[in-house]
């Protein structure tokens, strides 16, 4: 077993560092991404005993998005989240994928968690680049697209384009 998980994640390692395909024509299969960074991330699942519960629309179709670019912002959006849950008596993370019904040309990824939340102090800097609450040798501090906080969670939602027929 150990072997076949090494192997898996050294494959998908090789993934995130072989140059992504043009923007203009890929496609991403959010349902085959996620498994990939979870299985990247399986490890810190385990050892923090956190329940990762996903929720992939069925009719969620792929989204017109670099693969490569897509898999980093989970990565980078649940590695902050297993952080932040780190010292909760019952750590929860949750993805939900879904088709915007507001907007059906989008398609929202989100990532919440049940951690201490977003301190207040640090909320108008999220947006900045290379802004980090991590210390030096963590946190790449590469900027947040979207984010709410509310007592119980901290949610980052993903808006993408959904792909016409690419």
């Amino acid at each position: 077993e150990q072997s076949e998980r090494l192997t898996a994640l050294v494959s998908n390692l090789r993934q995130l560092s072989v140059p992504a395909p043009s923007a203009a024509a890929a496609r991403t299969e959010v349902a085959t991404l996620l498994l990939r960074v979870t299985s990247l991330l399986d490890l810190r699942l385990r050892k923090g005993g956190v329940t990762l519960r996903t929720q992939i629309a069925p009719d969620l179709p792929p989204l017109a998005a670099a693969p490569h670019a897509v898999e980093q912002i989970l990565i980078n959006l649940l590695g902050n989240a297993l952080d932040a849950v780190a010292s909760s008596g019952q750590p929860v993370v949750q993805v939900r994928a879904r088709v915007m019904a507001e907007s059906p040309r989008f398609a929202a990824i989100e990532v919440a968690d049940n951690g201490s939340g977003i301190a207040k102090a640090v909320r108008d800097r999220l947006f900045e680049s290379f802004f980090t609450t991590q210390g030096g040798e963590q946190g790449t501090g590469l900027g947040l697209a979207g984010v709410w906080n509310d007592p119980a969670s901290t949610v980052f939602r993903l808006t993408l384009p959904v792909s016409q027929g690419l």
